[in-house]
């Protein structure tokens, strides 16, 4: 937080007038689900949440296995394989 001297009424009336933009308009606040306070009062809450979610999804679609190395694909359906057999043999 950053200290604002103001040095009349109307200067105070106006950063504080900014202050409380901001607080509604712009900043997401923790306690609404990171939406805004217009956000929520506008009934549009939801409808951003899902959007969020539904992007989190197709990033994490389209990263998948980006960062594992060559090959290990093949190794992990190899070791499901092998732990299948061992759990039939003890059967």
């Amino acid at each position: 937080m950053k200290l604002v001297v103001c040095e009349t009424p109307s200067a105070l009336r106006r950063a504080l007038g900014s202050f409380v933009d901001c607080s509604r308009h712009r900043r997401c606040h923790e306690g609404l689900g990171n939406v805004t306070p217009v956000d929520v009062y506008y009934r549009r809450r939801e409808e951003i949440l899902k959007a969020r979610k539904d992007v989190k999804e197709r990033t994490l679609a389209l990263t998948t296995g980006f960062h594992r190395p060559p090959g290990s694909e093949r190794a992990a359906e190899v070791s499901i394989r092998k732990c299948a057999k061992k759990s039939e043999r003890k059967r």
